[in-house]
């Protein structure tokens, strides 16, 4: 996935360095259903697990109407133009918009 330029620019010219989202791998929790269309950005809940794996779980609703899922959401998964489902328990990019938490055991 590439992010768009506009936040890398916005931190470099605010002096913030690196620039732009970081990007991990994560696995996901559940199936996610991919757009034929265009490529896509699913919010997601990131969270660092007992297995030592950072784990994907959806917020929920992804249409523009249900703002909300942003609330509850640290990442973004990074989710390409095809048809078909990626399946739970795949490896995918994410970029992380803040904190990742940590699983309670």
């Amino acid at each position: 996935c590439r992010a768009s330029w506009t936040l890398p620019s916005l931190h470099y010219a605010a002096g913030i360095s690196p620039v732009g989202l970081p990007r991990v791998k994560v696995v996901l929790d559940s199936d996610v259903v991919l757009d034929p269309q265009r490529n896509e950005y699913h919010r997601v809940t990131v969270v660092a697990r007992s297995d030592g794996m950072l784990h994907a779980l959806s917020t929920g609703g992804q249409r523009s109407s249900r703002i909300g899922s942003f609330k509850s959401a640290n990442g973004l998964l990074c989710l390409p133009a095809e048809k078909g489902v990626i399946e739970k328990g795949k490896t995918v990019d994410a970029l992380l918009m803040g904190r990742i938490v940590s699983e309670t055991i």
